[in-house]
């Protein structure tokens, strides 16, 4: 049965009075449409928003989504949806200068679409909200989405919204394939868990994002004691207990909150490339006991807690992946020097990994990781998000990280979009260096060794001179994989690389387990 498309063609203002209910595809492309009262987008609808509408609310109104909302932007032409007076929205305890945000529920079948489009003041601190049960209401200041797959949220800003329990800006609940890509959030808040973002029992991605300035803090006093609650202040993430739930390459700076930016507590997740700097608030904490969260290449550097004695990261877990991560000047609320790493069972494995004051274990260093222009202190006082965090080419920490990444699943490309493997080998950190190679003995006779042909094709030969004691050599790809790894027992010694593609690759030859030649090698 074919479906009725109706066009609103008033391209001024709208306004919706009553209720409204929408049964067939509908488009909405007058230029600003008041809402009065809640719209019900049904099962088997599609809500379509054009670019560079307003979509204003009156009267705690909201949108509820059981069919599908694609309200799809552009770079110049923002889809903006706001309240029409934010007047009294500062009292958390009213729904006054505030509406409901958009409610998703109930669809797996469908996909739904936010591009380009800014939520603003939408609160959440009551149970009549659409139809919420216990677990939705007082949740997702702007957005929740509750058993809904299938949502992509790119390019959009989410600022100054409310919820009094979880998710300030968005929370998500028994969703799968939701991406949250590239977007702004900015001055969410919650009492409780996620000042930006809510996660729970959701296969999300959450990639290349900007937090800042988010809350999740609630300050009470319990039997003459002060009392400070709030985990997740950008993102929390939880019992996602049949997938690895995503978290790379965001920037986070100047959340509040107490127990982790980035709070975790699932059996796996993977948390890659992010920048968790100057905040009022634990980096990262990791708060499941059996997880096996990868926290790789990260960079948590600069924050500021007053009621905690670790400022950098946190765990509950021994069988969690930390690896090439910096965790550098995070100061603590305590005498003396502040614990960067603090791990509750006395358990976790730190390899390959910078930081200040030392930690044992296999690769790791505590040597000065030279940021390019990092802030002049510690907390939300300094401005993180603006400094360089780049690592310059003395830093101790390029080409340092794992000398395999096998079974990492790192992404191809650093937080910039570079290689994330560049010289031959990773480096620990957010960014990667794109011009340093591999350090090497740097002894005039390695210099004799010699690799050819390059580019090749199928072969590749080694001359080693007779003085020279070397062992093996490793060929590694752009994500620092080695895919070959083979002994040097006689000269001239010949490689078979017929399982590799054509491209570009990096070896490694050493001698007494110190790299002695190193360089690129293209297979045509």
């Amino acid at each position: 049965m074919k479906k009725i498309l109706t066009i609103l063609l008033i391209f001024v203002t709208f306004s919706v009075n009553s209720q409204q209910i929408i049964s067939n595809d509908t488009i909405w492309q007058q230029d600003t449409l008041f809402v009065e009262n809640d719209i019900l987008v049904e099962e088997g609808a599609c809500l379509s928003i054009m670019p560079g509408k307003n979509i204003i609310f009156n009267n705690y109104s909201g949108i509820q989504i059981k069919g599908s909302l694609k309200a799809i932007g552009s770079q110049s032409d923002t889809i903006y949806f706001m309240v029409s007076d934010t007047t009294g929205f500062s009292d958390t305890a009213s729904v006054s200068g505030a509406w409901k945000g958009i409610y998703f529920t109930e669809n797996n079948s469908d996909t739904s679409y936010l591009q380009y489009c800014s939520f603003s003041n939408g609160k959440s601190n009551s149970t009549k909200n659409f139809e919420l049960n216990d677990e939705t209401a007082n949740k997702g200041g702007a957005i929740i989405i509750d058993n809904y797959d299938n949502i992509k949220i790119g390019n959009c800003t989410i600022k100054n919204n409310y919820a009094s329990f979880k998710g300030g800006g968005i929370y998500i609940l028994g969703s799968d394939n939701t991406c949250v890509d590239s977007c702004i959030f900015r001055n969410n808040f919650t009492y409780y868990n996620g000042g930006g973002i809510y996660i729970q029992n959701s296969m999300a991605i959450i990639n290349s994002n900007i937090f800042n300035y988010n809350t999740a803090l609630n300050i009470d006093t319990i039997g003459g004691y002060i009392w400070y609650v709030g985990t997740g202040s950008a993102i929390y993430s939880s019992f996602c207990n049949y997938g690895n739930p995503i978290i790379s390459n965001n920037k986070i700076n100047g959340s509040i909150g107490v127990s982790g930016c980035i709070y975790d507590n699932n059996i796996y997740a993977e948390i890659y490339n992010n920048i968790i700097v100057n905040n009022q608030d634990v980096g990262y904490f990791n708060g499941h006991g059996g997880s096996h969260t990868h926290f790789i290449n990260n960079l948590v550097s600069n924050n500021s807690v007053y009621y905690s004695f670790y400022s950098g990261v946190g765990f509950f877990s021994a069988d969690l992946i930390f690896r090439n991560n910096i965790i550098w000047g995070n100061e603590a609320g305590v005498w003396g020097d502040p614990e960067q790493i603090y791990d509750f069972e006395d358990e976790i494995t730190v390899e390959y990994s910078c930081v200040q004051y030392g930690f044992t274990g296999e690769g790791n260093i505590s040597s000065n990781p030279q940021f390019t222009n990092p802030p002049e202190g510690a907390g939300i006082e300094y401005d993180g998000l603006s400094a360089d965090w780049t690592l310059l080419e003395t830093s101790p920490c390029i080409n340092t990280g794992t000398p395999d990444t096998t079974g990492l699943n790192l992404p191809e490309f650093d937080i910039a979009g570079n290689q994330r493997v560049f010289g031959g080998r990773i480096d620990m950190g957010a960014y990667e260096n794109q011009s340093v190679y591999v350090k090497i003995n740097d002894s005039q006779v390695y210099s004799k060794i010699k690799l050819y042909t390059n580019p090749g094709t199928d072969k590749i030969y080694i001359d080693i001179p007779p003085e020279i004691n070397c062992s093996w050599i490793d060929i590694v790809d752009g994500q620092g994989r080695v895919l070959m790894h083979e002994k040097i027992t006689v000269t001239p010694s010949v490689l078979f690389p017929y399982k590799l593609n054509s491209g570009i690759y990096f070896y490694r030859i050493y001698s007494d387990n110190q790299v002695v030649k190193s360089g690129k090698w293209i297979k045509r």
